[in-house]
């Protein structure tokens, strides 16, 4: 059978254009994603780690995860080794966790698409416990490497005039712009995961949409997000790259969430063919700011 390890026990979704699965045995985690017969456009990272803090480590596995921002360790870094609650209906799955030490429940539901190779994979994070947290929703997708990442800069359509500021993008401390994985293109950037180091760059995703090419597809997820406080200096879009892997983010606002609150993110994923042309005008090949999650 195709797909990630038994280990997994993961729960399938399968069409004519697109098969995803979903772990179970942990979670909540989405571990495969390709057309039928290709591929996983995500990374599958066994055993690779990172340091919770206390002694803890937390799990990088690859796929696609659901964490909660801004990045603190003690309350970003929960683990999520426990068995989720699964629950499957026609073309949707949707799994749950445990509530961790700060009483948050995290749950995805992926929902495929009908007649496309898409996804509709909403995030949840509902509070149980009696102190009110500012968070926001953090959705992290990492690809396997050998690929090159797209952000789109700016606004659709392109600056307001020549007089005025048309892009923002947003370093870390490690970022390094004379990396030579990194192009920077008059309204798209590009990472690639032969990085000399690992790296982070980010933007405030005005035109909805991240992009992964590897092979011959395409990865695109898009999100709309609305608010007025956010982490990472409104970085709401963010690609990690490392040699192993490399991640597409998302985040959502930073909102109070109360004893039995929720919070929701949505993003739309869509698996492209991969058009001819350099991979820094991706947006404009497959007319990605024309059309809307």
């Amino acid at each position: 059978m195709h797909g990630p390890a038994v280990s997994h026990d993961p729960v399938w979704i399968t069409t004519d254009f697109i098969e995803v699965g979903i772990a179970t045995t942990f979670g909540p985690r989405v571990v495969w994603c390709s057309r039928p017969g290709q591929a996983n456009v995500l990374a599958e990272l066994g055993d690779l780690s990172l340091d919770a803090g206390d002694g803890r480590r937390y799990m990088l596995r690859g796929g696609h995860r659901l964490w909660v921002g801004p990045e603190l360790p003690e309350l970003t870094y929960q683990t999520d080794d426990e068995r989720v609650t699964a629950v499957h209906a026609d073309d949707s799955v949707t799994v749950t966790s445990r509530a961790d030490e700060f009483g948050l429940v995290k749950s995805i539901r992926v929902t495929a698409v009908p007649g496309e190779p898409s996804l509709a994979v909403d995030h949840s994070i509902r509070a149980t416990a009696g102190t009110t947290l500012d968070i926001a929703a953090w959705a992290i997708t990492q690809l396997r490497p050998g690929g090159v990442a797209v952000m789109p800069l700016g606004l659709p359509g392109g600056a307001l005039s020549d007089v005025q500021a048309a892009h923002q993008i947003v370093m870390w401390p490690y970022t390094d712009l004379n990396d030579p994985a990194i192009t920077v293109g008059q309204t798209e950037l590009t990472v690639g995961t032969d990085v000399l180091a690992g790296t982070k760059i980010g933007t405030p995703l005005l035109r909805g949409w991240l992009a992964y090419a590897i092979d011959d597809v395409v990865f695109v997820k898009r999100v709309s997000v609305d608010g007025e406080r956010f982490v990472d200096l409104g970085a709401t879009g963010q690609i990690y790259s490392a040699h192993d892997y490399l991640q597409l983010e998302t985040l959502g606002p930073i909102t109070p969430v109360a004893n039995k609150a929720s919070i929701h993110h949505r993003e739309t994923w869509h698996l492209y063919n991969r058009p001819d042309g350099p991979v820094i005008d991706l947006g404009k090949a497959l007319a990605l700011d024309g059309t809307h999650s």
